[in-house]
């Protein structure tokens, strides 16, 4: 009985657990903020601060439109900018080309449903914890903080 009720004990904490890293990844994955210009001025405040960083800028495109020319109507602008500073990703791709998936990073910028516009990224330095060796030091201290700084230049603080 004993035996048995350890066994449930530990199954439940570890579903408990896992349960409440999800739920914790699913809020912090992705990293939003608001921008105080206009949807155009974002995308291109953004491709100027990649280019003043020495970040390549592989390409910037609308989503919205590509949609749309499938013939799937999107109610809100949406716009995709990828950046990648070569020196990072030359680091990563020399032992782990398997996580070229992951590049370029990408950023969105998007309306909301009130009009307002906003910039989306994938949370890189939560990203570069769960990722070890190269990998995770370069998306956790590199990426993390060009990233950032590349955002608080753009759209101011």
């Amino acid at each position: 009985m004993n035996g048995a009720m350890f066994v449930a004990g530990l199954l439940f904490g570890l579903m408990f657990a896992g349960s409440w890293v999800i739920a914790l990844l699913r809020t912090r994955m992705i990293q939003v903020r608001q921008s105080p210009l206009p949807f155009d001025e974002t995308v291109q405040a953004l491709e100027a601060a990649i280019h003043r960083a020495g970040w390549m800028l592989p390409d910037s495109r609308s989503l919205s439109d590509s949609l749309e020319k499938a013939e799937v109507h999107v109610p809100r602008r949406v716009h995709l900018i990828e950046l990648c500073e070569p020196h990072h990703a030359a680091e990563v791709l020399a032992d782990n080309r398997h996580m070229a998936c992951l590049m370029p990073c990408t950023l969105a910028v998007y309306e909301g449903d009130d009009g307002t516009v906003h910039v989306s990224k994938t949370n890189t330095r939560l990203m570069g914890r769960v990722f070890s060796g190269s990998v995770g030091r370069v998306m956790n201290a590199g990426v993390a903080k060009a990233e950032k700084a590349l955002i608080l230049e753009a759209l101011g603080s």
